[in-house]
């Protein structure tokens, strides 16, 4: 229960850090992931989660950029640094603090109808990005984006330990 709870408190100071200092947060949010994956007991199983999370989350906010729904003040059509860091960090929370995600779509959609929409909001008040719709069409897009985000990535080849804590493998059970 301890390193849930860790996992979800380095998260959120990473959120926080790297939407109040952008891109001089990464640093610390990459010594941080660097920790979280050595940490665990298939690092090679979590860099590859870390990666396919962060690289569907760069193209979907990529697009969210070139559409205009995200405006960042330093860059044009490019998404920034810190906004990629966000995504990996973000990723070492899908087998840990956010793994109940995976067995409850109610929770998905719930999450993605309320909290990422409520994140990227926040973030915009705080941070280093614009919205580029009204506030009812944003959040419709969050949420949209999000509901559609979570399910895929509640289908990525997650592990969990085996019942004599052996050591990790791959799920095969479809989430619901």
């Amino acid at each position: 229960m301890w390193k849930l709870i860790a996992n979800a408190v380095a998260f959120n100071l990473c959120w926080f850090g790297l939407v109040l200092q952008g891109n001089w947060a990464v640093p610390l949010v990459l010594l941080w992931v660097a920790t979280h994956i050595v940490l665990q007991k298939a690092p090679w199983l979590e860099l590859r989660l870390i990666a396919t999370v962060t690289s569907i989350g760069v193209l979907t906010d990529s697009l969210l950029v070139q559409t205009g729904v995200l405006v960042f003040s330093h860059s044009l059509l490019v998404l920034p640094l810190w906004m990629a860091a966000l995504w990996i960090s973000f990723a070492t929370t899908l087998n840990h603090s956010l793994q109940v995600l995976r067995r409850s779509r109610v929770l998905r959609i719930l999450a993605a109808l309320i909290g990422v929409p409520s994140s990227y909001l926040l973030g915009s008040r705080l941070g280093n990005v614009e919205l580029g719709l009204s506030l009812p069409a944003t959040y419709v897009v969050f949420a949209v984006t999000w509901i559609f985000l979570l399910e895929v990535f509640a289908r990525l080849p997650f592990y969990t330990a085996n019942k004599n804590n052996a050591s990790p493998r791959f799920t095969s059970e479809t989430p619901s």
